[in-house]
């Protein structure tokens, strides 16, 4: 879509307008064999149309050149995503195939990459205890300790008739072979020693 404002100044404006209406009369309305004389130059009705012409050839050609721009600027602007995706591929391969840091970029119009600045003992150690910091407020943990946490308790698992999922932990009840062991353990009259 082309700019309103181009589209505005693409129209007829006041000096148009006036040679057009010029033109129109001279070629309908002034009379057979007459002749102005405009400065020391004399103009018949056919010299006055050409000139007249000539001028308003001038302003359409413009008006034909901002169609052809703004065509052409819609096709640019089309293509803007293409071009700056196959500009990023470019760069990339070209910074693959003359490395990150190659002076030689520069000759492509890219920026060589510089390597960070080594840190030292008191940015490494600050950014460490940072790093402690936020995994101990966020509750992250390793590998090793997240394989020491696991659910031990049963669970019972309920849907119900409207899709909600419930759990809640199962109670635990002795198992038949724990009963007898805790009674056994004062020494009652079954044991036989």
């Amino acid at each position: 879509m082309s700019d309103p404002k181009s589209v505005k100044r693409s129209e007829p404006g006041g000096l148009e307008l006036s040679l057009e209406a010029m033109l129109a009369g001279v070629k309908s309305a002034l009379p057979a064999g007459a002749v102005l004389t405009m400065g020391s130059v004399g103009y018949d009705a056919t010299a006055l149309a050409a000139k007249l012409e000539g001028y308003v050839a001038e302003h359409q050609a413009v008006h034909d050149a901002r169609v052809v721009l703004s065509a052409k600027k819609l096709v640019r602007d089309g293509h803007k995503a293409e071009s700056r995706g196959f500009l990023a591929q470019l760069e990339a391969g070209l910074r693959g195939l003359l490395g990150p840091g190659s002076p030689e970029l520069a000759k492509f119009g890219l920026k060589p990459k510089k390597a960070p600045a080594p840190r030292t003992s008191e940015q490494q150690l600050l950014q460490a205890e940072k790093a402690r910091k936020t995994r101990e407020l966020r509750g992250t943990k390793g590998s090793r300790q997240k394989k020491a946490v696991k659910a031990t308790d049963p669970i019972s698992v309920t849907v119900g008739p409207d899709g909600q999922v419930q759990s809640q932990p199962v109670a635990s009840t002795p198992t038949p072979a724990q009963a007898p062991s805790s009674s056994n353990s004062g020494g009652g009259a079954g044991s036989s020693h």
